[in-house]
């Protein structure tokens, strides 16, 4: 396993079918990408970056309303479906 594809809100991006295809960069660098230009790519990971957290469940706040609208929120999954399409 590839500590490095671990997301903050403890998904393995590299059992991801985006990942696989090369449709998604990990949770990790999609956000590095974003930020590049002023964007957020993904609240959780921005939150447990900005706390110095490795993931969520390190938090004291554990779980908040940034980690219920996170990877199964509505927008992410639309963005998904958009990715899977392409492929």
């Amino acid at each position: 396993m590839d500590i490095s594809l671990l997301a903050p809100c403890n998904v393995y991006c590299g059992n991801c079918a985006l990942y696989k295809k090369g449709k998604c960069l990990g949770c990790a660098e999609e956000s590095k990408k974003a930020e590049s230009v002023g964007k957020v790519f993904c609240d959780i990971y921005s939150c447990a970056k900005d706390k110095n957290l490795v993931t969520c469940s390190d938090c004291g706040d554990y779980p908040c309303e940034k980690y219920d609208k996170g990877i199964f929120a509505e927008s992410f999954m639309k963005w998904v479906r958009e990715k899977l399409k392409e492929m």
